[in-house]
């Protein structure tokens, strides 16, 4: 006989320390994957809605636990996207890149070091580096690239 769709999750999970850690496929940052009618759904929403309900359009799924492989339902519970990104904060998870790091960066650390020990003005300077004055300023009032010495 075919097991249920509540049998397959539950076969899919087993007790890790207060959590119920997801043991099937999981994505690159430890979400857990489960299919239901050839649709792949993160499986700690698929817990949610299996065990509290339906989400609402425009919920996320938290864990109170923060592993991203948990699926036990009392460690989730909803919030919108501005509490998502104020929990992933509070846990120390939020990822931002700054400096070389942001994609369409003009200059390089050294560079900016480099603006803030030349002499020279604003507009001499952008005009060799290939950026606005403004930024120049910017940098040497530490407005930006706070980050460097």
């Amino acid at each position: 006989m075919k097991p249920t769709l509540e049998e397959r999750f539950d076969s899919k999970w087993e007790w890790s320390g207060d959590c119920w850690r997801w043991t099937a496929a999981k994505d690159k940052d430890g979400y857990g994957y489960f299919t239901v009618q050839q649709r792949t759904q993160k499986a700690h929403r698929f817990s949610y809605e299996y065990h509290h309900g339906k989400i609402p359009s425009g919920c996320f799924v938290l864990h109170t636990c923060d592993n991203p492989s948990c699926v036990r339902p009392g460690h989730l519970f909803l919030g919108n996207a501005l509490e998502n990104m104020q929990d992933k904060i509070a846990k120390g998870r939020a990822r931002y890149a700054r400096g070389e790091g942001v994609g369409n960066s003009k200059l390089t650390e050294a560079q900016v070091k480099f603006i803030r020990q030349d002499t020279r003005g604003n507009k001499v300077l952008a005009t060799e580096l290939g950026v606005t004055h403004a930024l120049i300023s910017a940098i040497r009032l530490r407005k930006c690239w706070r980050h460097v010495e």
